[in-house]
């Protein structure tokens, strides 16, 4: 081991002269070069070297390299010499017996490329390419670099040889099919760019760049290549769909550049590619049905991607967005129509032409009166943002057609989906009622099951007082209202954001209606009395908001208002003892709420608060004979006496 280290550090011996010749480095900095050098290597030299052991020994080359090339700049060296190239070479020295000793590790020959890369060494990057080919030859990734890089030495046959192996071994990477066919539209363009230099009479200004062994004969169909391509790619990825939709995506976006070319965008055969690569984008838009197409169900992004892919064509071609729309309602599933009815509002809302905002508009109304957008909950709801978004941008004469539009869609929706509380509120304000009041709440939450958190929660910022009640003077909503809401959670949803969306809707209104609606709150609970689950939720979420308000209120500097709003002591020592009674001595929650109340009767003794406020030492003695994990309650009373004594 020495010997082959002390060799190593032998031949650095050129390096060094050259540094103290330069005036880079001075004696006591080299020996010290050496001295971790050394280190490192003897280190690499170990049976039991580890891939941190060599990224360790480059990030210190790099940092010696970074700090050369500053001092170098500094003194201003502007010719080349052995120590300009040795940092660099030395850190591939690393690299290339990392990967030797870890050949089987994708990560190191990725960190190799990645250095390689930046460094600038593109001729080793060749190499090391197709020695980590060699390992890993499943690495799609892998084969498009190689690929990649014989490319932009021009060499277009050695790439194409590797695309096709690279596809013997991952025949159903779709990122290698997509890259071959970038590859082989790119070949038929310059083909086509040459067949008209050849016809003008120029075909000497073209003919030395591109070498003779990777250019066919000008006469052949030159888009051939690219349409046997495309047939076998979507032929080997039939029965799937994301891979599909990355090859066509590609497809259609050479298309797209192809078109712009005047050589190629006028070729026959290119007119007769394009309209076969709009025939496949056709035939794979994802139906109502998608197992009838890929055998089994398509996600709603890789849907959304096959079916905008479709109609960017389209609409490419010169179709109309009503088209776009027909196609939509007759064979169209949700997630595409949700995605166009979000792109048909973007145009008719940005669009710079009039005549082709209006004509978005149009399309996108006609969408909304179709039967398949009411069919389905997140289409409609998609929908309905649509056209609520475009009330606020149009024109005096176009929002009525919107408005109504949005009016008989929400009607339409609440209707067929009775139990969604969103769609029913939506269609609840649409037809603004002026005698609504909060008894209109109960009628609307009846038949509404399993609502979720958030919904319930906006409830109280878009329907409470003024939406629903319809009176000058918003007030809260009333218990019977304010029951049936929380009796129609979903047994898994948490009470919590609801019952601090409804007091802080209560105390925007000030601190009175604040105390009003904890009470109110209070004579709710037992109306839910056949869900005990709900209740007890329900009574702890109402007593953190009562903490919180007396913590705040307690403060120093608060606002005095807030004096108010918070519970009396002796009301929140009630709250304590009716949650400690409801949830047991078994239940898991038993033990931090039996610390809370000791925390709080603590903090309240300090102030010299005694007012129904039991004391610490009672309630401690209460929790030791009441709670079943002494162990979990004693270690959690030590931290909360540890917090306050600090």
């Amino acid at each position: 081991m020495a010997d082959k280290v002390e060799q190593v550090l032998q031949d650095m011996v050129p390096e060094f002269d050259d540094l103290r010749r330069k005036h880079i480095f001075d004696d006591d900095e080299l020996r010290q070069i050496v001295k971790r050098r050394r280190d490192f290597e003897y280190l690499l030299q170990k049976a039991g070297s580890s891939q941190q052991d060599f990224l360790g020994y480059v990030r210190y080359e790099v940092a010696l390299e970074s700090l050369r090339l500053r001092r170098s700049k500094a003194l201003n060296w502007r010719k080349r010499t052995l120590s300009d190239y040795a940092g660099v070479r030395r850190m591939h020295f690393i690299f290339e017996r990392s990967t030797r000793k870890f050949k089987g590790d994708k990560r190191i020959w990725y960190q190799y490329i990645d250095f390689c890369l930046r460094s600038g060494s593109t001729k080793i990057l060749s190499k090391i390419l197709l020695k980590a080919l060699k390992f890993h030859p499943k690495q799609v990734h892998l084969w498009v670099l190689a690929a990649d890089r014989e490319l932009r030495c021009g060499h277009i046959k050695a790439a194409r040889t590797l695309l096709l192996r690279g596809l013997r071994f991952s025949p159903m990477a779709s990122k290698l099919w997509a890259e071959f066919l970038r590859l082989e539209v790119q070949v038929a363009r310059n083909l086509e760019v040459r067949k008209k230099m050849v016809d003008a009479g120029d075909q000497g200004a073209f003919a030395p760049k591109t070498p003779q062994a990777d250019v066919k004969p000008i006469g052949e169909n030159p888009w051939a290549p690219s349409q046997v391509l495309l047939r076998r790619a979507l032929s080997r990825l039939d029965k799937d769909a994301k891979g599909c939709a990355a090859v066509l995506s590609v497809a259609v976006k050479c298309l797209e550049e192809a078109e712009t070319d005047e050589a190629a965008g006028k070729s026959t055969a290119f007119q007769a590619w394009s309209e076969g690569v709009r025939k496949d984008v056709a035939a794979r838009r994802p139906s109502t049905d998608p197992e009838a197409l890929f055998g089994a169900e398509v996600l709603p992004e890789v849907t959304v991607a096959l079916w905008e892919l479709w109609w960017r064509h389209e609409r490419s071609l010169g179709r109309s967005w009503h088209q776009v729309v027909k196609a939509l309602v007759a064979t169209g599933p949700p997630a595409a129509v949700q995605h166009a009815a979000t792109c048909l509002a973007e145009a008719a809302a940005t669009s710079a032409d009039e005549a082709a905002g209006s004509e978005a508009l149009r399309a996108l109304i006609n969408l909304a009166e179709s039967p398949c957008v009411a069919a389905d909950q997140g289409a409609s709801l998609s929908m309905l943002a649509a056209l609520e978004h475009l009330t606020e941008v149009q024109e005096a004469e176009e929002k009525a057609a919107i408005e109504a539009a949005y009016k008989a869609l929400a009607q339409r929706a609440s209707d067929l989906h009775a139990g969604n509380l969103r769609l029913r509120l939506l269609a609840w304000q649409a037809r603004r009622r002026p005698d609504g009041g909060p008894a209109d709440l109960v009628a609307l939450l009846s038949g509404v099951r399993d609502i979720s958190a958030t919904d319930a929660s906006q409830l109280f910022a878009l329907s409470t007082a003024s939406s629903l009640a319809g009176s000058s003077a918003p007030k809260l909503i009333g218990e019977q209202s304010l029951a049936a809401l929380f009796s129609a959670l979903g047994p898994e949803e948490d009470v919590a954001p609801v019952l601090d969306a409804f007091l802080g809707e209560a105390l925007s209104r000030g601190c009175w209606e604040y105390r009003q609606g904890c009470e109110m709150i209070l004579k709710v609970l037992p109306r839910l009395w056949d869900s005990s689950r709900l209740r007890i939720d329900l009574l702890a979420a109402l007593l953190s908001a009562e903490l919180r308000c007396s913590a705040a209120a307690t403060n120093s500097g608060a606002n005095p208002a807030l004096l108010s709003a918070a519970a009396a002591p002796m009301e929140i020592c009630r709250r304590f003892e009716d949650l400690l009674s409801a949830l047991g001595a078994s239940d898991a929650r038993t033990v931090d709420w039996w610390v809370r109340y000791v925390e709080y009767a603590t903090i309240a003794g300090n102030k010299n608060v005694r007012d129904g406020v039991p004391s610490a030492t009672d309630l401690h003695l209460r929790a030791m004979r009441s709670i079943d994990d002494q162990a979990l309650y004693a270690e959690k009373s030590q931290r909360l006496r540890q917090s306050l004594a600090a």
